[in-house]
């Protein structure tokens, strides 16, 4: 039979472990949400999310994302985990891309929606110039092809 001493050690290191994964939910740089799959409801988020969203923590909090319902389509069909390289996720100031990947998770027998968002809007932004310069660089070839063409008849002209 466990002594009083045994039995607050046991509940401190308890106590250590349950500190140690909240801090690491809290304090992750990705943004976690936990989601109730029939309603895509927010049950939990982290702080990262709620700035993610320019909202509270308190304001997600059984908000309803719409944008989840796509999410568990897909982890319906069997794909999981789910990773989407572009969602539009309504934010307080309009909308943000975001990559996300997704997965069920069981706690306790209930399942819940395991979510990672990560913003990418300035990732596409960059891609997005990248594929402007290479349009700029092809156009450049192209004229210089037509220029050179162009200069061969002219001098078999004269």
């Amino acid at each position: 039979m466990e002594n009083n001493n045994d039995i607050i050690v046991n509940n401190k290191q308890i106590s250590d472990q349950l500190s140690w994964y909240k801090s690491l939910f809290e304090n992750a740089s990705d943004s976690v949400f936990i989601v109730q799959p029939e309603t895509w409801s927010v049950l939990e988020v982290n702080e990262s999310a709620a700035n993610l969203l320019g909202m509270e923590r308190e304001e997600l909090i059984g908000k309803s994302i719409q944008q989840f319902r796509r999410i568990f389509k897909l982890l319906q069909k069997g794909n999981s985990p789910v990773v989407l390289s572009e969602l539009l996720l309504d934010t307080s100031d309009g909308q943000l891309m975001v990559e996300v990947s997704a997965k069920f998770i069981n706690i306790f027998g209930e399942n819940f929606i395991y979510v990672i968002a990560r913003d990418v809007s300035e990732q596409r932004a960059l891609t997005d110039k990248l594929v402007q310069a290479d349009k700029f660089v092809l156009l450049g070839q192209i004229t210089a092809g037509i220029t050179h063409d162009c200069g061969i008849h002219l001098q078999l002209l004269i």
